[in-house]
């Protein structure tokens, strides 16, 4: 009769064990998104600072410019410039007809 008793109680312990776990586990999934919610409420902050300092107050930036206020989202993955779209630097011009010094001394390295 003792063990039937005991059978339950242990099922419960491990229970309220694997519970406590899910809880704790949680707890820190919670406290991290947290944090990150913060971080990115700082960095925001900065990027807003910076469209100031760069565009002056109230003014939207002139590529992004919304007539109503209000944000514009394309589709994903398309974007609306060539620039965007390819990451490469674009290659240099020489105007004169002799290459730069900096290029001479890489080339007498290699």
């Amino acid at each position: 009769m003792l063990q039937l008793a005991e059978s339950p109680s242990r099922t419960l312990k491990k229970e309220k064990t694997a519970l406590q776990h899910v809880k704790n586990n949680m707890a820190a999934d919670l406290e991290r998104l947290l944090n990150h919610r913060e971080e990115l409420s700082v960095m925001k902050q900065v990027l807003i600072n910076m469209h100031t300092r760069h565009y002056g107050d109230g003014l939207p930036h002139p590529r992004n410019e919304a007539p109503s206020g209000t944000a514009v989202y394309g589709p994903r993955g398309s974007t609306n410039t060539e620039e965007e779209n390819n990451p490469k630097p674009k290659p240099t011009l020489f105007t004169k007809k002799e290459a730069p010094e900096w290029y001479k001394k890489l080339k007498h390295k290699k």
